[in-house]
């Protein structure tokens, strides 16, 4: 009979939730039955921060990183998503063989490309913001 999986998806949805309720990481690791190590090699691969996010706010995606002549970002775009939305993507990008930040970028230049705002929202713009444009 083989080991017991530590690293379940329920384990890696729950670590997000410990970090910002001010665990460090060893002590995540000993409620999950695992060393340091481990925990970190498999957060970073699952796309997991292990740094309490900073006055509650939620960890950020950079999608885009470009670097004009002039020196500064321009095409950046940062977007606050839960650990869970995040989980969810790493994991998709892993059964991809691709980064999370690839994933993230081809569907969102698929969407704006095939302009499927409306199948993916659900909803038509509002006409006073549709005016606007």
């Amino acid at each position: 009979m083989g080991r017991a999986r530590i690293f379940t998806p329920e384990a890696l949805v729950s670590i997000p939730v410990m970090v910002e309720s001010g665990l460090r990481a060893a002590e995540i690791a000993e409620r999950l039955g695992t060393t340091p190590k481990s925990l970190r090699v498999v957060c970073s691969r699952n796309g997991i921060p292990l740094r309490k996010s900073f006055n509650g706010m939620k960890r950020k995606v950079v999608f885009a990183n470009t670097t004009s002549e002039a020196g500064r970002d321009d095409n950046v775009v940062t977007v606050a998503l839960p650990p869970s939305v995040r989980l969810s993507l790493s994991r998709e990008a892993q059964r991809r063989e691709t980064l999370p930040q690839r994933l993230i970028e081809r569907l969102f230049g698929i969407i704006a490309q095939d302009e499927l705002y409306d199948a993916v929202l659900g909803t038509p713009p509002r006409k006073e913001a549709a005016r606007r444009a």
